[in-house]
């Protein structure tokens, strides 16, 4: 029985010998015909969708509405053609120089370009106008990126240029419902794309005399001692206590960077690393540690790396934010790329001070108290600033006009939110803020949960609540109408519970 079974082996591998075994396939043989053929098939989906044609049988009224979306429906009956069309940017990043009329763009980090990452003007134009007439005529990107691209301005920029003009609006094509939808990705994009930003930032933050100019003022008195007046700020008159919950931050950018959306891998690491520096003299002054997430500094080891546990406990105490790639505004903004990169903060030894470093602008500085006087945790977020300031190679970038620079145009200006924590249980005894909005928003005062945006109001009917105004209005200006707007929430309160606050 064995030599049976050796000559059966012996057979079969005489077989796999076999001349008819080493015969080329018939697809072997034109491999680089259908490898030309995939080539021609995806140039012609481009050619299509480049001329908004597949948009055309889109009657879907769905402002979260994509391309791919409309794609796949109207290809539903053709799988095959549907996955090229829905991959088709990836593939375009292979093929980008061969396409014709194309802005460039800067991929960096896992951006995979968009699907307005190859838009000539006239396609952003019509992508434009149409989520104006069928999804958001709110998007104030796409409004006055109609508008600008109709300029002169905007026929006088280079290929380049009109490439980071696609990455700023990116935001507001790729998602449609954005009320601003627009990103700089430098300290110079404001400059640089001015007819544009001007238009934008000041509909936004309503200024109807498109002259206004932003001023930086932190001083309260008016006599220059920044103390004087101290008890106008104390909350204790309006029967709160000793132990409220304040906290007001400011984003800042370095002149020296690109600002987040415009950073690459190599970026964000080096800008983490030039900050070491100045944490080390906050350390020397205040204490504290530096908490990074980047997992090495290209090749060598971090010695700030925490643990991911360790991230998880920080975003739950607030000292840390959470992780951004999961924002699709963010992610479409390029702001996003390279997560972790780049990303973590310093907290002082008496952890009433931290730094956050690679969120939407590259620094958010914050200052937590828990007290009595609105005063007090204003003054030590300047006193951090102006140590920070005082730091060789620190060098915040500043507009002329519009003041601290950053990411977003919503946040231009002072740059600032400022909060206090208030205890209104009878406005929200529905279990809602609605009544407290009512009373807020005329004073120009935004009400959030406790935790922060979209998150609910506290069990005993604490809201979080501070000065919508970040632009065209003073440091000062904040304070005076962050305590005012206190006061007037409280004297509400008191009114519906039967109760009274004294007027002060």
């Amino acid at each position: 029985m064995p030599g049976n079974r050796g000559v059966v082996l012996t057979s079969y591998s005489q077989k796999l010998r076999s001349p008819r075994r080493n015969q080329k396939r018939p697809f072997q043989e034109n491999r680089a015909l259908v490898f030309f053929l995939f080539f021609i098939v995806f140039f012609f989906a481009y050619q299509i969708n480049n001329y908004s044609i597949i948009s055309n049988f889109s009657s879907s009224p769905n402002p979260n509405d994509e391309d791919e979306e409309r794609t796949t429906t109207f290809f539903a009956s053709n799988t095959i053609f549907g996955k090229i069309f829905n991959r088709r940017n990836r593939l375009c990043r292979r093929f980008h120089g061969l396409l014709p009329g194309a802005a460039p763009v800067d991929h960096n980090g896992d951006d995979d370009g968009g699907m307005c990452a190859y838009y000539t003007k006239s396609d952003l134009v019509d992508r434009c106008l149409e989520i104006l007439a069928r999804h958001n005529p709110g998007n104030r990107a796409c409004k006055y990126a109609v508008e600008y691209l109709q300029s002169e301005e905007a026929n006088s920029l280079s290929e380049e240029d009109f490439g980071t003009f696609v990455r700023i609006v990116r935001s507001g094509i790729e998602n449609p419902d954005s009320s601003l939808g627009c990103y700089a990705t430098a300290p110079n994009d404001y400059t640089k794309f001015r007819g544009f930003f001007d238009r934008v930032i000041r509909d936004y933050h309503g200024d109807t005399t498109g002259s206004k100019k932003h001023v930086t003022d932190w001083n309260t008195s008016g006599d220059g001692d920044y103390y004087n007046g101290r008890d106008r700020f104390d909350l204790r008159k309006l029967g709160m206590g000793d132990d409220v919950s304040m906290r007001v931050r400011v984003a800042r950018n370095l002149a020296g960077f690109n600002l987040p959306g415009g950073m690459t891998k190599e970026d964000r690491v080096k800008f983490e690393r030039t900050l070491l520096h100045a944490f080390d003299s906050l350390s020397a002054e205040y204490g504290g540690n530096v908490y990074s997430l980047t997992p090495d500094f290209d090749g060598s080891a971090n010695p700030n790396l925490i643990s991911e546990g360790f991230y998880g406990d920080l975003v739950d105490a607030h000292v840390m934010f959470k992780d951004m790639s999961v924002d699709p505004y963010l992610q479409s903004a390029g702001i996003s790329n390279d997560w972790p990169y780049g990303r973590g903060c310093w907290q002082s030894g008496d952890k009433t001070r931290i730094v956050w470093f690679g969120e939407e602008d590259q620094l958010r500085i914050m200052s937590l108290q828990k007290g009595s006087n609105i005063l007090d945790v204003f003054s030590a977020l300047e006193e951090t600033l102006t140590a920070m300031e005082q730091i060789d190679g620190i060098a915040f970038a500043v507009d002329e006009t519009y003041g601290y620079i950053t990411s977003c145009p919503s946040n231009l200006g002072t740059a600032m939110r400022a909060s206090v924590h208030v205890r209104v249980p009878a406005l929200t005894f529905d279990g809602t803020d609605a009544k407290v909005k009512e009373i807020c928003t005329p004073l120009g005062l935004s009400v959030r949960g406790v935790g922060g945006e979209h998150t609910p109001i506290g069990s005993d009917g604490t809201v979080d609540v501070s000065p919508s105004a970040r632009l065209f209005v003073k440091e000062n200006e904040i304070i005076e109408s962050l305590y005012a707007g206190v006061e007037s929430l409280l004297l509400a309160e008191n009114k519906l519970a039967g109760q009274t606050v004294p007027k002060t």
